[in-house]
């Protein structure tokens, strides 16, 4: 679902903290939204809404 999104928004917090939302339709048509969080440099929060 990550490499068939596009970046549709881009949130930057008061604290630095970043998010990224992606929206994209899956193999059999479905859309999707992906909201990815980044809390430590080698972790992501990785949130898919079908």
């Amino acid at each position: 679902m990550i490499r068939r999104g596009r970046v549709t928004g881009l949130d930057m917090q008061a604290d630095g903290q970043e998010r990224w939302q992606l929206a994209g339709k899956d193999e059999d048509g479905l859309a999707f939204t992906v909201v990815i969080t980044p809390i430590e440099p080698d972790v992501l929060v990785v949130t898919v809404i079908a």
